[in-house]
């Protein structure tokens, strides 16, 4: 994985990910994509940290360096980007509350182009990351508005129930 660049180490880590590859795999290919990270576009970025959290490794170092980098170019990212560094760092219990709601600030305004998964997925890891979004969830936003407009299959409404049993605990106002 030495002679990789940047881009190939993150559809490695994809690509180990998606075959259910040994989690050892993961130990040597992090030291590289941190050595790498400044490389990687938004879309790679969002791509690493999926993998790590889908394989269940959780390397602090690189998700702590994947946000830094992120946040700075939170801009550069699809819908489906923002949701999948959401659920990744739910997924992987990797606590940042400052990364996450940087996230619901960049995903808010953005909301009337997210698909279901993406609404869904957006919504459980703010509940699972323990962090309230205005900008996503609040008053205003078009979160409610785009949960009309959508379908929703089971997983997704598994999803949005924990986001509203979550809402409910804290005591959120509904949007």
């Amino acid at each position: 994985i030495g002679d990789c660049n940047a881009q190939e180490l993150a559809n490695v880590a994809w690509a180990f990910a998606t075959a259910g590859h040994a989690r050892a795999l993961f130990g040597p290919l992090s030291s590289e994509l941190l050595s790498r990270l400044d490389a990687l576009r938004a879309k790679e970025l969002a791509i690493t940290a999926w993998a790590y959290a889908t394989a269940g490794v959780v390397d602090a170092p690189l998700f702590d360096a994947i946000a830094r980098l992120a946040t700075r170019r939170l801009g550069d990212f699809s819908c489906q980007g923002l949701a999948n560094l959401a659920w990744a760092y739910a997924s992987a219990a990797h606590e940042d509350a400052g990364f996450v709601a940087a996230l619901g600030c960049e995903s808010g305004p953005r909301l009337h182009t997210f698909n279901s998964q993406e609404l869904a997925n957006t919504a459980w890891a703010f509940a699972v990351a323990d962090v309230r979004s205005d900008e996503c969830f609040g008053p205003g936003a078009r979160f409610a508005e785009m949960c009309d407009r959508v379908e929703w299959n089971d997983k997704q409404l598994n999803q949005l129930h924990q986001w509203s049993l979550w809402r409910a605990e804290t005591g959120c106002e509904w949007p």
